[in-house]
């Protein structure tokens, strides 16, 4: 599965057809590497608030938020209703969705926010707006009807569970999805737009033009075939379009863009201007990358002393630790070993390390650590899947980071001594 969400572009494909598979599952996947430039938003802040901390939402009369917190808010929101946890995508109907998933996104949020008494209809009515517009996403992303099955899977977003996408898949294919997709998620057709906009009433000239098209319509399998060409339907009843515009598309469509396979000048200048811009922050990410590469060096110069202890012969030595302090914060220091924990679940370790340093001004990944997070050295990757909380330019999960130091915050971080004594003392015990 890709890393990144594809960016929203018209991608103009030659008119050289092919009838292999193979060949169209590879251009799609050539597409897509081209549209990938922005990674997908994960809110690390927010998942990583201490247990107690939580921000405050002001909402007006309406139940809307305002003020500081409300775009952070709203953020979460639409990070929420893409975790396949807590709103999973193999539910065709939002009205279905179980209630005690409604119940789980509500308690979480309670635990990051501080919401007003009365909101949660509106927060509820906000996350299924959000939800439906991930599976158009995800549909206009990556779903393609004349591919395998297979490939339809393997094309999915990295943020989808692959049971849920290969249950969505499915019923994408079905004949309900069809007609689902026909009534809501495909563009009128200029046949079907015309019928809207002069009915019958309008003169003996209008019903036999909208005669043909239903005989022409009706020759089709599924009407959303007629697509916009020179002799569609539509060209075929009314007559051929004029040079300067494509009728029943709107102000701006002409005959060299909704026809031609050459671009026209505004399109071509609107890809210049794109093309400038992904330049422009590529050579902005370039800078940082740099700049990371010096810190890093610098980072590793400083050699952490390895610390020795011990071994323990005998469960009475065991015994005889300090177990009330698994459950007493300890305080962190430079050079001590320990595991980094998910954000997403606590409870789950997903790298093993030391610190390099909890001094806020540090600069880790382009950006000084702040307060309440630590420098680490990541030794071992557990998760090498993990999405880091900060990722720069050069690294992105767990697995791409050993070696190197990371941000993470410090209520994720534990000492390795308290999980290993932990573990002893309940396998000795066994």
């Amino acid at each position: 599965m890709g890393k990144k969400v594809p960016k929203r572009m018209h991608v103009v494909q030659s008119t050289t057809s092919s009838n292999s598979q193979s060949d169209r599952s590879s251009t799609l996947s050539e597409c897509r590497e081209i549209k990938r430039t922005k990674g997908a938003i994960y809110m690390p802040e927010i998942w990583a608030l201490p247990p107690g901390i939580r921000l405050q939402v002001d909402c007006n009369q309406f139940g809307q938020p305002i003020d500081n917190n409300r775009s952070k808010f709203a953020c979460f929101l639409g990070v929420l209703s893409r975790t396949h946890t807590y709103a999973p995508i193999d539910i065709f109907d939002w009205r279905k969705m179980p209630k005690s998933k409604k119940k789980d996104m509500l308690d979480l949020l309670k635990e990051k926010f501080v919401c007003p008494i009365g909101t949660d209809e509106w927060i509820l009515q906000s996350i299924s707006v959000k939800w439906r517009n991930w599976k158009h996403d995800l549909k206009f992303d990556y779903f393609d009807p004349t591919l395998p099955l297979d490939d339809l899977i393997k094309e999915g977003d990295e943020r989808v569970n692959e049971e849920q996408w290969r249950k969505l898949i499915m019923f994408w294919l079905s004949d309900e999805g069809k007609v689902q997709a026909r009534k809501m998620g495909c563009p009128p057709t200029r046949v079907e737009t015309y019928k809207k906009c002069f009915p019958v009433e309008n003169g003996e000239e209008a019903g036999e033009i909208m005669g043909t098209m239903q005989t022409l319509t009706n020759k089709l399998v599924d009407p959303s075939q007629d697509v916009l060409t020179r002799n569609d339907g539509f060209a075929i009843s009314v007559g051929a379009d004029k040079p300067e515009r494509v009728r029943m598309m709107g102000l701006g469509v002409t005959p060299t863009d909704g026809f031609e396979d050459t671009l026209s000048r505004k399109a071509c200048h609107r890809m210049l201007m794109e093309n400038m811009a992904a330049t422009q922050k590529l050579s902005e990410e370039l800078e940082a990358c740099k700049q990371q590469i010096a810190n890093q060096q610098s980072l590793n110069e400083v050699t952490p002393p390895i610390v020795s202890s011990p071994p323990l012969t005998s469960p009475q030595q065991y015994t005889n630790l300090n177990l009330a302090s698994t459950n007493v914060p300890q305080p962190l220091q430079d050079n001590c070993s320990v595991v980094l924990m998910s954000i997403i679940h606590p409870s789950k370790v997903v790298a093993k390390g030391h610190i390099c340093s909890m001094d806020p001004t540090v600069v880790v990944a382009g950006e000084q650590l702040g307060n309440k997070w630590c420098s680490v050295h990541i030794n071992v990757a557990i998760d090498r899947e993990e999405r880091l909380i900060r990722s720069g330019f050069m690294f992105q999960t767990i697995g791409e980071a050993i070696g190197a130091a990371v941000a993470w915050p410090s209520a994720l971080v534990s000492f390795t001594c308290l999980l290993s004594n932990h573990n002893s003392i309940c396998s000795m015990k066994s």
